[in-house]
């Protein structure tokens, strides 16, 4: 529901009505309010697993270097640590 009310801007996908970006506290609040009302401890959730899974997800689908570094809003190369993307291990290796 968010997504579909959400500003068609580019740009980080949290944002406020009025176009400012949700901080990490804010995230990190509503996602902790989120999972407490879901009965999911939130002690193994923070901000970084959802910037990993945009990363991750991102560079699986094709999106630039550049275009990832913009969408999470990084001034250096460090996007690329959280880039994760698994291998499939050969069944020889299993």
């Amino acid at each position: 529901k968010y997504f579909i009310a959400r500003p068609k801007t580019i740009g980080p996908a949290f944002i406020h009505f009025g176009g400012n970006y949700v901080t990490r506290y804010q995230f990190n609040a509503v996602l902790k309010k989120a999972l407490n009302v879901a009965n999911i401890t939130s002690d193994n959730f923070q901000s970084h697993s959802f910037r990993i899974g945009a990363a991750s997800q991102s560079s699986k689908m094709g999106f630039s270097d550049d275009e990832i570094q913009d969408f999470g809003r990084w001034e250096s190369k460090a996007y690329k640590t959280y880039i994760r993307i698994p291998t499939l291990k050969l069944a020889s290796q299993i």
